[in-house]
């Protein structure tokens, strides 16, 4: 439980004065108090688009759990880019990628922690939180910060889509300037693809001249709740779609668990990314 400082000192001055500033004191003191009461919580409202995603990606029962765990490999251009286990809160409040070489990084909200011997500082702030955020999407179109545009209907490939664009509040996140266009099934209200741009180490402008774009699939039940198994990483044109493919990855053992603090302890001597 954190101190008041200002309860404190207003605690000292009723022990030096009169009972009349005493009583004076207490009439302050309860001002304080009431002023200091925490704002009653407003929740964030929800548009019926959004709200219809987040059901059939069955986002309370995903919430229900505590902790997920899946392996992930990744490979972009024929070469293997990541390799391990991500167990994550479902909440997102922190996470673990335990590679495959030995080596971790561990996330704390916006900390970042990681194995003394990781040297690309940039590839481990990417891994911390991007394949994570790939996975947590359905659970996360809500969060504070969070922007929608209108829904409406696209069709690409001869497949047509319910379409909106996420953007997010300023002060939201590493990098608010990042932006994602989600393509729903329109009668399952499934996602099916993501288009989305990356900042981070780049202007704004050179990032929207290079959209990517993850298409979910293999979809599999685990527990009443639906994972993409698969996924793949596609270069983007508005108005042709899916150009070529650039890398895949693929999901293994999806499990939930309850949580363990033990797995999210980061050892000593892990380096912190400023």
């Amino acid at each position: 439980m954190k101190t008041n400082p200002y309860a404190l000192l207003l605690l000292a001055s009723t022990s030096l004065c009169s009972p009349s500033c005493k009583e004076k004191a207490a009439e302050t003191q309860e001002t304080v108090a009431v002023e200091e009461a925490p704002a009653e919580k407003v929740e964030k409202e929800v548009s019926p688009s959004i709200r219809a995603i987040e059901n059939a990606h069955n986002k309370e029962g995903f919430l229900a759990k505590e902790t997920v765990s899946f392996g992930i490999q990744v490979s972009f251009g024929g070469k293997e880019r990541i390799n391990g286990t991500m167990t994550l809160q479902t909440n997102s409040a922190r996470g673990v990628l335990a590679l495959n070489d030995g080596n971790k990084i561990y996330t704390i909200g916006e900390e970042i922690h990681y194995s003394p011997e990781m040297e690309d500082e940039k590839a481990v702030k990417f891994d911390a939180f991007t394949w994570s955020y790939f996975f947590s999407l359905p659970y996360k179109l809500s969060d504070p910060g969070t922007q929608w545009s209108e829904k409406e209907m696209k069709e690409y490939k001869g497949e047509p889509y319910a379409a909106q664009k996420l953007t997010f509040a300023s002060g939201t996140g590493d990098t608010p300037e990042d932006w994602y266009w989600v393509f729903t099934d329109p009668e399952e209200h499934r996602i099916e693809m993501s288009t989305y741009i990356v900042t981070a180490g780049a202007t704004k402008e050179e990032a929207e001249a290079n959209p990517h774009t993850i298409t979910y699939e293999s979809y599999e039940s685990v527990e009443g709740i639906p994972i993409a198994m698969q996924w793949r990483f596609w270069g983007w044109e508005e108005e042709k779609g899916t150009t070529d493919q650039i890398g895949e990855a693929s999901l293994r053992h999806v499990t939930f668990a309850p949580m363990d603090e033990k797995v999210f302890a980061v050892p000593e001597g892990f380096k912190k990314l400023n």
